[in-house]
């Protein structure tokens, strides 16, 4: 996925660390003619080594700051398997995308089926009604990269339609 979005000369904002899948998509699309822009919290550079090979290194206070800044600075959000701070920053876009907060783009990457569980789970939550039909909207499951790219790619393309 990084080398994709460097192909296409596409920003690349994550952040800053240099673990996980975020860390070798970055490290791709950066070698592949991405500018990366890498947001980490001062707490976690001390935690999480910072990717220091970016175009861009913001340091900021909190967790929140962070997530608000890739809000800001963002024109999509590509969701890739992660832990538990992945899910964390995609419920945030989710509920922001839901309640008109933003109305970028959010792509689930459900690669191998790694986020089957999760999508049942918010599938079960629209079934006992403690979310509405704006979930299955405010976001599009793609499979492979090459999916997750032609949806960042497309002119006409924001969420998908309401049900």
């Amino acid at each position: 996925m990084g080398r994709l979005i460097g192909e296409r000369k596409l920003a690349f904002i994550f952040g800053g660390g240099t673990i996980g899948l975020m860390g070798v998509a970055s490290r791709a699309a950066m070698a592949a003619g991405s500018h990366v822009t890498g947001i980490i919290p001062e707490f976690l550079r001390h935690v999480e080594a910072p990717r220091l090979e970016v175009s861009e290194m913001i340091v900021v206070e909190t967790m929140h700051q962070r997530k608000q800044k890739m809000v800001d600075l963002a024109d999509a959000f590509l969701i890739l398997p992660g832990g538990i701070g992945t899910l964390d920053e995609f419920a945030e876009v989710t509920s922001w995308a839901i309640l008109e907060r933003h109305d970028k783009p959010v792509i689930l990457l459900n690669t191998l089926g790694y986020f089957d569980s999760l999508i049942a789970f918010m599938e079960t939550m629209r079934a006992r009604r403690f979310a509405g039909p704006a979930l299955k909207s405010s976001f599009a499951i793609v499979h492979t990269p090459g999916e997750a790219m032609a949806r960042l790619v497309s002119p006409d393309w924001r969420r998908p339609a309401s049900p």
